[in-house]
């Protein structure tokens, strides 16, 4: 017959008295040894539980610590990274811009220095220092000139505009790592 919990508590120091002298040693001692295994494995479930929270509050604290550290981490970069990019880009723009312009003012200058070349092979021929022939050649030498100096320059200016580019997108691409490594 087993014994509820509500009986046990109705057992009274007398009772247990008598139950005691009833038993015999060994039987007591298969109670004692029955009682202690019954209390070592509560005894090994309390402890494990025990273990498993503290774990367990360590690790919610842990995370979030390391989630205060990201916070603040990414709180105070965000404003640098966004500060960062936007001076790449204007400072590209600005190089980009000050290509073109560049790029216009050669090709103004070679015209110029076309029409002048022109302008005093027909001032020479008119002076009868050179003649209408040879006015013709240095005219459409300075043509000539005029127009492979602008592909030189347009060239250039090109390969510039692409290394500024080539910069620009390196630079954008450290910021995103930079940002990426706060994630």
């Amino acid at each position: 017959m087993k014994t509820q919990p509500t009986d046990i508590a109705i057992v009274n120091k007398g009772d247990l008295s008598s139950l005691r002298e009833k038993t015999g040693i060994l039987k007591r001692l298969d109670v004692k040894w029955a009682t202690s295994k019954a209390a070592a494995k509560a005894l090994k479930a309390v402890e494990e539980e025990k273990v498993r929270a503290e774990a367990n509050i360590a690790l919610t604290s842990l995370k979030l610590a390391e989630s205060a550290v990201r916070a603040a981490l990414v709180g105070n970069a965000m404003p640098q990274i966004g500060s960062l990019t936007t001076r790449v880009n204007a400072a590209t723009t600005a190089v980009d811009q000050a290509l073109t312009n560049a790029s216009a003012a050669e090709t103004y200058t070679h015209l110029s220095n076309r029409d002048a070349n022109i302008n005093l092979a027909q001032e020479l021929q008119k002076t009868g220092k050179i003649s209408e022939e040879e006015a013709d050649v240095v005219i459409s030498f300075a043509r000539a000139d005029a127009a492979e100096d602008i592909q030189r320059s347009r060239q250039r200016m090109s390969e510039a505009k692409e290394a500024v580019a080539g910069l620009h997108e390196f630079a954008l691409k450290g910021i995103a790592d930079a940002k990426n490594r706060l994630r």
